[in-house]
């Protein structure tokens, strides 16, 4: 099992503020039109355009961050920064203010979580198929029992799960009740609710077993405390657990918008979003899927050959798929073997059941 690591030195510390990657941005050619020079203060207006705050400078509309709209007033000072490219980055000086101040003591829990090597195959191992199922037939406490139980009824068969059952699942696997406590919503209980009752509520369970437990939850809390103190472009990650499979793995990232020759603050950014999975069907699998405004561009790894072949085959009804619903295929690759991006050490615990998910959903 992957555990905590006790730290000999001095804990880290969460820095005040992270937002390289979040910051207004000003392209290099409207810098210079504006006449923006490195380490300027300027005091822009805040509008409000198509839904979303910006800042006013000599009438150009620059984009504010979501995460930065609470540092957004009227006549709030911010700091030019140019980057290499001539590019205007624009710093908030009560951030700077904020950066400077003494660092807070963060709870032991927290230092800790910050220090976990990230690895998340305990929580691959718990989500197995069976393991659960397992884990119930240990005779926890009824209150988390009931929990447990009510949480694997709610699993989808990997093969029947389309669009809304994925849903709930990822509404389940991360930040689902954050998200309907935010909305107002009726908060239902999601796998970290589930395994924190199980390790608070269940201190005699047998030692194997509460070792899989607090390490899977060590393991979902700090990706979840990692990727909300990542500096640059956030990169959520969900695994996403089925009654008869083993888990799949999803991660997104927003990228940079391309240059379609719209102006600058109405290109839209594309989306990289990866999924593995491991099915007995088709063994170990990658897509990579690339959304932009017009089209989709998709990669798919097999580690089987049969598979690979059986996908490039396939390639002329997911183009007709895509167009009944408005979208394109822009291109379609399919490669034997595994892709160079994924971590080599957090493969999905494979089943000898199980079957295909719809991705298609």
């Amino acid at each position: 099992m992957i555990g905590i690591p006790e730290l000999g030195g001095p804990a880290p510390r969460l820095p005040a503020i992270h937002l390289e990657g979040r910051l207004p941005l000003v392209e290099a050619a409207q810098a210079v039109l504006l006449g923006l020079r490195d380490g300027q203060v300027v005091r822009p207006a805040v509008a409000v355009r198509d839904g979303a705050m910006a800042l006013l400078l000599q009438g150009l509309a620059v984009p504010l961050p979501p995460a930065l709209a609470g540092m957004a007033q009227a006549g709030g000072a911010w700091r030019v920064q140019l980057d290499a490219a001539g590019r205007a980055l624009l710093w908030p000086l009560a951030a700077e203010a904020a950066a400077a101040a003494p660092l807070p003591v963060l709870p032991d829990r927290v230092q800790r979580l910050l220090a976990h090597p990230g690895g998340i195959a305990p929580l691959l191992a718990l989500l197995a198929p069976g393991a659960l199922d397992g884990v119930l037939a240990q005779g926890p406490p009824p209150q988390a029992a009931a929990l447990l139980e009510g949480w694997l009824r709610g699993l989808p068969a990997a093969a029947r799960a389309g669009a809304p059952q994925l849903r709930q699942l990822a509404a389940w696997a991360g930040w689902g009740q954050e998200a309907a406590l935010a909305r107002g919503l009726p908060v239902v209980p999601g796998l970290r609710s589930l395994l924190r009752s199980l390790v608070a509520d269940w201190p005699d369970a047998p030692a194997a077993t509460r070792t899989l437990l607090a390490d899977a939850l060590d393991a979902l809390e700090a990706r979840q405390l990692q990727a909300a103190t990542a500096a640059g472009e956030p990169a959520p990650s969900l695994v996403l657990p089925f009654a008869d499979a083993p888990p799949l793995q999803l991660r997104w990232q927003r990228e940079s918008a391309p240059d379609d020759g719209a102006p600058a603050g109405r290109r839209a950014p594309a989306w990289r979003v990866d999924v593995h999975g491991d099915m007995a069907e088709t063994g170990p699998l990658w897509l990579r899927t690339r959304i932009g405004a017009r089209e989709v561009e998709l990669s798919l790894w097999a580690e089987r050959e049969a598979v690979a072949q059986r996908a490039r085959g396939g390639a002329a009804l997911l183009a007709l798929g895509l167009a009944e619903a408005g979208l394109v295929l822009g291109s379609l690759q399919v490669l034997h073997g595994r892709p160079a991006w994924w971590p080599a050490q957090e493969p999905a615990p494979a089943a000898p059941g199980g079957g295909l998910v719809d991705l298609r959903a």
